[in-house]
This record gives structure tokens, sequence and C-alpha cells, in this order.
């Protein structure tokens, strides 16, 4: 077998592409289970738990799921904000 290089660009530009939607399925998977799922936790939670945990050992966080209709307009927007930032 002789090396091919059009044969070897071609298949390694099918790698890469394979990969990339793959990648791409995989995020699209996670925006389908959380759209559907409330996290545990998140990272900024798991923080600020750390943080409470070296004054209180025995800290513990609460949080309360609300419905999106009930969360403030100004709360969406200013989270818009931040993000766009």
């Amino acid at each position: 077998m002789r090396f091919s290089p059009g044969r070897f660009l071609l298949r390694t530009l099918g790698i890469v592409v394979t990969l990339f939607l793959l990648y791409q399925l995989w995020i699209f998977a996670q925006v389908c289970w959380w759209s559907a799922y409330n996290p545990n936790t998140t990272a900024f939670m798991e923080a600020q738990l750390s943080a409470l945990r070296e004054k209180d050992p025995k800290a513990a966080l609460q949080q309360q799921w609300v419905p999106y209709d009930r969360i403030s307009i100004n709360l969406k927007r200013a989270i818009v904000a931040s993000e766009d930032a």
C-alpha cells in the first residue's frame, strides 16, 4: 500500500468532523437533560457551601425551585445583562 496524501487528508477530515458532531450531540443531550431535570447543586452553590463550612462545619444549603413565571423580570434581565457583558 502506498501513502496517499489526499486519502490521509480525507480520513483526517472525516475524523475531525465526526468528533465535532459527537461533541455537539453531547452538548445537545445535556441541554435536553437539564431542561427537564433541575440540578441538585451547581459549582457556585458548592463554592458557597465550602465557604460556609469553614465557619460552621454543619452548614447546609437550602434551595427551593420556583416556576419561571414567578421570577422577577428584573432578575431575568440582570442575568442576561451579566452574561452578555
